[in-house]
């Protein structure tokens, strides 16, 4: 079966891609983050709990040191 992207993870990986390279937007998605708890990103965006996730970003963007 092959995954679905969501309009949301679709705009994470954009977002994402404007500070990571493909690879890294890819090994951040798959990879426990810190910041998130120890949660796998990509699985809490599939699970639709996009919303920690998209703090991350929001402090990335506001020029946060992650």
């Amino acid at each position: 079966m092959k995954d679905v992207v969501t309009d949301h993870e679709a705009d994470i990986r954009r977002r994402l891609g404007e500070w990571y390279s493909p690879d890294e937007v890819e090994a951040w998605l798959h990879a426990p983050q810190l910041h998130l708890d120890g949660a796998v990103a990509i699985e809490l965006i599939r699970a639709g709990d996009t919303a920690p996730v998209i703090a991350i970003l929001d402090r990335l963007d506001a020029g946060a040191y992650l």
